[in-house]
């Protein structure tokens, strides 16, 4: 069992990454890990322990190669994530983060071939859920043409990567 503390990465605004967030990120980059709860720390009852993440069972049949390279691949994404905190009008303050598209299209390609690796016994359907693809899969999708006033705004808030450059 391995348990990631996620609460030492922070943003620039000093936000610290939580465990769920750490998960959601992991979950599209193609590793499922759930979130821990760690008696000795005392976190608010709003947001139990969400500061440690645990990957999933399956992750125990690999190797000890593979189980570093599992790890390296968990610290590459977790380390570039940006946590940061946004005002909005119904929640008042609330925590995201951000996470570089080519970090996590690396991070997906390596998870892909990890899987590969280790055998897959089962026939799967490609699924038309936008998460589940890879950068190197034909594009099926088209150009989105935005416009409006609040558009850099929402783009800024709804982008994983930096769009003021």
């Amino acid at each position: 069992m391995l348990n990631v503390d996620c609460t030492t990465i922070k943003g620039e605004d000093g936000s610290p990454l939580t465990g769920d967030q750490a998960a959601r990120i992991l979950d599209i980059a193609g590793i499922v890990v759930n979130r821990n709860t760690i008696p000795a720390i005392r976190t608010p009852p709003i947001h139990p322990a969400f500061a440690w993440v645990r990957p999933g069972s399956p992750s125990a049949v690999f190797t000890e190669k593979t189980s570093r390279e599992l790890a390296d691949i968990m610290a590459d994404v977790l380390l570039a994530c940006a946590p940061h905190s946004v005002d909005t009008p119904h929640k008042g303050r609330v925590k995201r983060a951000k996470l570089d598209f080519n970090v996590l299209n690396d991070a997906r390609l390596r998870v892909r071939k990890l899987a590969a690796e280790a055998g897959i016994d089962f026939k799967f359907k490609k699924s038309g859920y936008p998460h589940f693809y890879f950068i190197d899969d034909k594009s099926t999708s088209g150009v989105f043409e935005l416009s409006g006033h609040r558009v850099r705004q929402v783009l800024d808030y709804a982008a994983s990567s930096d769009l003021s450059v």
